[in-house]
């Protein structure tokens, strides 16, 4: 248990020493920078007014499509849509991802998600 918290520490001093407010707001550029690319590239997700640092694009088969973004080299997860037989993909832009990383991002999902 204690090592948990020691391996946490410097995320917690690299946060702190950011502040929160401007993390935020990278994370919201990043998610529309990735929207956008997305969007060139005939994928929409679903940009949610109140969000975290994920964005959604709902698919028929989550599994299947994580596994292929995966291959392509995507992480990625996938959740089950409540009241839905749909899926989301999740994607999260990391801190240090690039816009080019991001753009490179939306060229690998698009034809994946396209053919699902």
């Amino acid at each position: 248990p204690v090592l948990t918290y020691y391996q946490a520490l410097p995320g917690l001093m690299l946060s702190n020493a950011i502040g929160i407010d401007r993390l935020r707001a990278y994370s919201l550029d990043q998610q529309q920078t990735l929207v956008e690319a997305l969007t060139t590239h005939g994928v929409h997700p679903r940009v949610l007014q109140h969000r975290g640092a994920y964005l959604l694009i709902e698919t028929e088969d989550g599994r299947a499509a994580t596994q292929q973004l995966k291959a392509a080299g995507v992480n990625c997860d996938a959740r089950p849509l409540s009241r839905s037989d749909r899926w989301a993909i999740r994607l999260c832009p990391d801190l240090l991802n690039t816009n080019d990383e991001l753009e490179t991002a939306a060229q690998r999902i698009a034809p994946v998600l396209r053919g699902i």
